[in-house]
This record gives structure tokens, sequence and C-alpha cells, in this order.
């Protein structure tokens, strides 16, 4: 009973970054939006060294996790953690992407 508990913790994770990574791929900027985009990349330099990196590398790059893993010398899956962080503390720090989910 734990492990379908911790199994379904980790799906609804996943889901919930999902998302996040569809609403960040399809979310346009047009003039009025100008604020929005300059709120997300301070959000972004905010970042720790690394997650920054990382989440820049993946979603203004378009690298795969494989590719930044690499480029950064560390494993895909420290690669996925930052990202994660980095989508978490997107999610806590801007209201409007919170707004655009529900």
């Amino acid at each position: 009973m734990f492990n379908s508990f911790k199994i379904q913790k980790k799906e609804e994770a996943f889901l919930e970054q999902i998302k996040i990574e569809t609403a960040f791929e399809i979310f346009t900027f047009d003039e009025e939006e100008l604020s929005k985009e300059e709120e997300v990349k301070k959000m972004v330099n905010k970042l720790s060294t690394k997650c920054k990196e990382a989440f820049v590398l993946s979603k203004y790059e378009n690298m795969k996790y494989k590719a930044i893993a690499l480029k950064m010398g560390i494993s895909v899956k420290t690669v996925e953690n930052h990202i994660s962080k980095a989508y978490a503390e997107l999610r806590k720090n801007l209201h409007y992407l919170k707004l655009f989910f529900f």
C-alpha cells in the first residue's frame, strides 16, 4: 500500500511538471505581457548557478537532458533535479503562471 502511494505521488509530480513544461512551450509574449517576460527572466536569474544553467540550456536553447549533462559534466538525473527545482521556484514565485495552470 505504501508503494502505491509513493508511485501515485511520483506520477502526480510528473504530471505537474508536464503541465508546466507544456505551458512554458506554448506561452507566448505579446506587448502587454512584456512585464511577465521580465518577471520570468528575473526569477530565472535568481536560481542557483547550476540550476539556472540547466534550465536555460533546456528551455531557451532546446537542449536535451543528456546533452546538458555532457556539457555541464553532471549526470542526467542531476539535470532533471536542477530543472525540477527551477520549475518549483518558478511555480512558487510567478503568480500569473499559477493562474495560467488552474
